[in-house]
């Protein structure tokens, strides 16, 4: 039915003509819209119909909806409420997720806090650009986790000479520590990522590319810490002890 025949007086017969429904599903659909105060009988020999002001008709189709919503509310409620013991996951799996980490400022955030958190072993895989700017970023963070007896692994993927690398004074500084050991990878790694406490994993998506340019894959998964955990360890029996008494090999 147009706007215009819906703002006016209305025979059913008419209506008929210009909706091309049946008698019978026109009629049960004006009284169905008539029970809901969306059209008025008009009590004349033949009926007419008249379509409720647009503006009223809007208002009490809103408040149906609000009480739909209301009553879903209430019954989901109750639901969830009768659920709520068989619905809560065993604490070791609700960590069985993965996340991706995105963003440099993000990554490096949640690096910290790796390295904040740690009590007792981290190890590490990682391209030695990208390690560096974790270690300048979270440097504080390296040294507050030495004085906890943290032990510090660390394997570097090296491209030039390792007589030609010339670390900066704070990774020096951490090679003075006595839990904290440096190794160098003349092999390209498959793997850049890092454990700590085998309790949680973080793994570079792209492992040669940079924190900008590689979301970070964190998760607990026990499955995955310890793939990554034995993986650190092949890499290690290949990689070289980088020490200040030996620094050039």
């Amino acid at each position: 039915m147009s706007s215009h025949n819906l703002s006016t007086q209305l025979l059913l017969s008419s209506a008929k003509k210009e909706t091309h429904f049946p008698s019978a599903v026109l009629y049960r659909t004006i009284t169905e819209l008539q029970k809901k105060g969306l059209t008025e009988k008009i009590l004349s020999k033949p009926f007419r119909f008249k379509a409720t002001p647009l503006n009223v008709g809007l208002q009490i189709l809103l408040a149906e909806k609000v009480q739909y919503c209301e009553e879903l509310k209430r019954l989901a409620k109750i639901f969830l409420i009768s659920r709520e013991p068989c619905c809560i996951e065993p604490p070791e799996k609700s960590n069985y997720n993965l996340r991706i980490i995105e963003g440099k400022k993000r990554i490096l955030q949640v690096m910290k806090g790796q390295h904040g958190v740690v009590q007792r072993e981290a190890c590490i895989l990682s391209t030695l650009n990208r390690w560096l700017q974790i270690v300048y970023d979270s440097y504080e963070e390296y040294n507050k986790a030495l004085a906890r007896k943290v032990k510090y692994n660390v394997i570097i993927e090296a491209h030039k000479p390792k007589n030609e690398i010339k670390f900066p004074e704070n990774v020096l500084n951490l090679l003075k520590q006595p839990n904290f050991r440096l190794w160098f990878s003349t092999t390209p790694l498959v793997c850049n990522c890092g454990v700590f406490d085998e309790q949680e994993a973080t793994i570079n998506f792209f492992p040669s590319k940079s924190l900008t340019e590689s979301p970070i894959i964190l998760t607990r998964h026990p499955s995955i810490i310890r793939m990554c955990a034995d993986h650190f360890k092949i890499v290690l029996q290949s990689a070289q002890e980088y020490t200040l008494d030996n620094k050039n090999w």
